[in-house]
């Protein structure tokens, strides 16, 4: 009977010089550096666009039968924003336009709307629904950097 506890088959068991495994293990951590410096600075790339607007200023105004509308919007993100539609909330109903409004803010300048390009792209403000002194929720619809994104301010009726 042998001493041995497992067969022995008169080959001696190698494994792999410790050169070779120092290769490869070098090999490997610099594959995985690679990748997470992959990782990140795609990471950081992504993370530097952002989409960020600002309403500025708003004016809804009520003049002898005639609805004055302006508002001014201010790109403060590191992005083009393309603003998609500009909705006026009354008690009444919801003013939206029918068309897209083609209105590009390039990052750190401002674009204003009026009443008058809001009537091109077929949102016509009827002075009926507009009474100085109420307040009424104006919502701007944006695009830019991958996202879409609203921004809403309330504004009260001059007249």
């Amino acid at each position: 009977m042998s001493t041995t506890p497992f067969f022995y088959l008169g080959k001696a068991r190698r494994g792999v010089s410790p050169v070779v495994s120092v290769l490869l293990m070098v090999g490997v951590a610099i594959a995985l550096g690679g990748f997470v410096g992959l990782y990140v600075s795609s990471y950081m790339s992504s993370s530097s666009q952002m989409a960020s607007l600002s309403i500025t200023n708003v004016e809804l105004t009520k003049l002898s039968g005639h609805v004055y509308f302006l508002i001014s919007l201010r790109n403060i993100g590191t992005v083009p924003l393309s603003i998609v539609n500009v909705t006026i909330h009354t008690s009444q109903r919801l003013y939206y336009v029918d068309k897209p409004l083609s209105k590009v803010v390039s990052p750190g300048s401002s674009q204003t709307i009026t009443e008058e390009e809001l009537a091109r792209a077929g949102c016509l403000l009827n002075p009926v629904d507009f009474n100085p002194g109420e307040r009424y929720l104006i919502r701007v619809y944006a695009e830019g950097g991958g996202s879409r994104s609203t921004y809403s301010i309330i504004t009260t009726c001059q007249g």
